[in-house]
């Protein structure tokens, strides 16, 4: 009896491990950087991104922070939907996800993570009154590595709660 083969999505090898699983793994790789562009949407349409620093609660809530003024709370507070973009020399994640400003004890968690992640930045930024944290909530996730070949990719749907895995076929001449 043969092993299974991998089924193809979008010209990419995958095969399933665990939803569970693969998202400790994008966990883990989240929280190796801590600079993100997050893209808005104006309400004209047209797109902006920003540089931002975030932190990463146990449960994959991307914490941020911004003046209550600016452009991208404009734009979030008339559109949730956003994407980031974490990577470094090594890896991409892509996350698209919802956006929303937690209160009470939810933004008192939420703000501790921040805080445990970055102290210093967290008491200069509580101290100012047009401050505010918000959270991203991912529904989707992709994290690819073409540092070998085949290129590795790691696709999460949170909202399915599915993965896929695999890698970049080959391309030769």
């Amino acid at each position: 009896m043969s092993a299974a083969q991998p089924s193809r999505e979008n010209g990419i090898a995958t095969h399933s491990v665990g939803f569970a699983q693969a998202r400790e793994e994008l966990l883990r790789l989240a929280r190796k950087r801590y600079y993100a562009a997050l893209a808005t949407s104006s309400p004209e349409g047209q797109p902006g991104a920003a540089p931002m620093r975030y932190a990463v609660t146990d449960t994959f809530e991307l914490v941020m922070g911004t003046l209550r003024t600016s452009r991208k709370i404009v734009n979030l507070r008339r559109n949730p939907k956003v994407a980031i973009v974490v990577w470094d020399d090594e890896f991409s994640l892509q996350i698209e996800g919802l956006f929303d400003e937690p209160t009470g004890a939810d933004l008192e968690r939420l703000q501790a993570c921040f805080a445990n992640e970055f102290p210093r930045e967290f008491l200069i930024r509580e101290g100012r009154p047009n401050h505010l944290f918000f959270r991203v909530t991912p529904v989707w996730a992709r994290y690819s590595d073409f540092m070998d070949e085949p290129g590795r990719v790691l696709t999460l749907d949170f909202v399915g709660q599915t993965e896929t895995r695999g890698t970049w076929p080959v391309i030769t001449t």
